[in-house]
């Protein structure tokens, strides 16, 4: 059975595993990513042609992260030399009498990010195919849009492989059994073998409980 030994460890390669393994690639970390699947895999979250992505949180804390998001989208893009965020504009909706959109615009306020308060049939004359009633609340982001989901796996993983060359380490359809917490340094159990690292991170979704249990 075989031990690899690396300083860094992503066990995920969705969404943000994929973007740990760049930006430690980028900074000229060695990283080994490991994947259960195969890249691009459609078992978890982060497949698919698009997500969107938004500055209109109700919860400040979510919101409060957005800024850096998209100055990092702006800077993959940049790194990548193609275009990923699409900008179509979002609404947030609540019924009367519901302060979500209030939450929502609170945040876009204390922010600075443009947006309008509108009503519903003032959202219904502006763009009619909402047919929400007249008393709904509604907030308008016009920085909101669209992110090529599967566009960026792709990108962040071959950035990775580009700026960390053979110090970055891509490992997929290589699923972890178990991960033991109980030595001096996390150690990854795999069909092949083990995987010691000084630094693990963690981005298996739904799978991470039975890893660790």
């Amino acid at each position: 059975m075989e031990t690899r030994h690396a300083r860094h460890v992503v066990l995920g390669a969705g969404a943000v595993g994929a973007a740990a393994a760049y930006h430690l690639a980028r900074r000229g970390e060695p990283v080994v990513l490991v994947e259960q699947f195969g890249l691009g895999h459609d078992r978890g979250s982060s497949h698919g042609s698009a997500r969107i992505t938004r500055y209109s949180y109700a919860d400040p804390s979510y919101a409060k992260l957005m800024p850096e998001a998209f100055r990092s989208w702006s800077e993959l893009e940049a790194d990548a030399g193609e275009p990923f965020f699409l900008r179509t504009g979002g609404i947030s909706i609540s019924p009367a009498g519901v302060d979500y959109v209030d939450r929502v615009a609170e945040n876009l306020d204390a922010m600075g990010i443009p947006h309008r308060r509108m009503s519903g049939s003032e959202l219904r004359r502006a763009i009619p195919v909402f047919g929400v009633p007249d008393d709904d609340d509604v907030v308008f982001e016009p920085d909101a849009g669209m992110l090529a989901a599967r566009r960026i796996l792709e990108a962040e993983i071959a950035l990775a492989r580009h700026h960390g060359g053979e110090n970055t380490v891509i490992l997929e359809n290589h699923p972890v059994r178990r991960i033991d917490l109980t030595g001096e340094k996390p150690t990854l159990e795999t069909d092949s073998g083990r995987i010691i690292a000084d630094r693990l991170i963690v981005a298996a979704g739904p799978w991470t409980a039975p890893l660790i249990s």
